[in-house]
């Protein structure tokens, strides 16, 4: 009888404090917008640092299931937006857990470049180019050209 008591005890105080655990976990939403048109930013990485990260889906949204009540530092990341690091640790409470943020988009810039390739070993004109540049994190513009 000693021992089923024992177990029943263990068994509840393992259930409460379960409880305890799961009220003290939420879902946080982070929505991402162009501080300019207002539109929502799809993929970008969004960095709960010591958590886990997202990115963003169509409508601009970040889903994280099981944070954590706490202090976040919270990093985006977007392609042709500037990199955004919260300034202050973000608190997630019971209360406060979808947030929306702003990003700066970076400005749009073209260059023309021109010039010839030349065989490094036979100094002679190369005759078919492909030409990759990189802006940003990760946009790529790509140039063929015949010589």
């Amino acid at each position: 009888m000693k021992f089923i008591t024992t177990v029943i005890l263990i068994l509840l105080s393992y259930s409460a404090n379960y409880a305890q655990i799961q009220n003290n976990i939420r879902e946080v939403i982070i929505e991402i917008k162009s501080k300019s048109s207002k539109e929502p930013v799809e993929a970008a990485r969004v960095d709960i640092k010591g958590h886990g990260d997202s990115e963003t889906d169509s409508e601009g949204k970040a889903w994280f299931p099981y944070v954590p009540i706490g202090n976040y530092r919270i990093e985006i990341v977007a392609s042709g937006f500037e990199n955004y690091i919260h300034p202050n640790p973000l608190k997630i409470t019971l209360d406060e857990n979808i947030f929306i943020f702003e990003l700066v988009p970076l400005p749009n810039k073209s260059y023309y470049i021109t010039g010839r390739l030349l065989d490094y070993h036979y100094k002679a004109p190369i005759d078919s180019v492909e030409v990759f540049f990189k802006a940003g994190l990760t946009e790529r513009t790509t140039y063929s050209n015949k010589w």
